[in-house]
């Protein structure tokens, strides 16, 4: 999420993200050309509308909750995923993949306790060899928390 957002996302907008999600499937279903076809054959059509339908319970409950208990501060964070997501909808897929990949690395590294090489990252990235040795590699994996194994220092000529 933080690669797609810049931040981690609260509960509320983890919930209207995935409402977003199930709409916009279902409205990209809903977009093709209508033919009148079996009912076997409209199968993928269901689990998307199920699909929708949860989120929107989900999301009603959330609301219909908070006001019976007088909550308007779980309102007001809604209202505020809302406004934040609402404008990122259609960039619900990252668009770098690299930074993406490098964030579900720095945590499988932290939760394995281990420390890669930078030319195993970048192997991993599919980077091949660089004349500056992944500078623009390494300050980015910095950046992201990537756990590196320490440079070897080297002697100027």
């Amino acid at each position: 999420m933080l690669a797609m957002y810049g931040r981690e996302l609260s509960g509320e907008e983890q919930w209207i993200r995935n409402f977003y999600i199930a709409w916009d499937a279902l409205e990209a279903e809903l977009k093709k050309p209508f033919t009148a076809m079996p009912t076997d054959q409209q199968k993928p059509f269901r689990p998307l509308f199920d699909s929708y339908m949860e989120e929107e319970n989900r999301i009603t409950l959330l609301i219909t909750g908070a006001i019976k208990l007088g909550d308007w501060q779980t309102i007001q964070r809604v209202a505020d995923a809302v406004k934040f997501l609402h404008s990122k909808r259609k960039f619900l897929v990252s668009v770098d993949k690299e930074r993406q990949a490098l964030l579900m690395l720095a945590t499988f590294l932290r939760e394995q306790n281990e420390k890669w090489p930078l030319k195993r990252v970048a192997t991993l990235l599919g980077k091949r060899f660089s004349e500056d040795g992944y500078a623009a590699l390494r300050r980015k994996c910095k950046q992201l928390g990537v756990p590196l194994c320490p440079a070897r220092q080297t002697r100027g000529k």
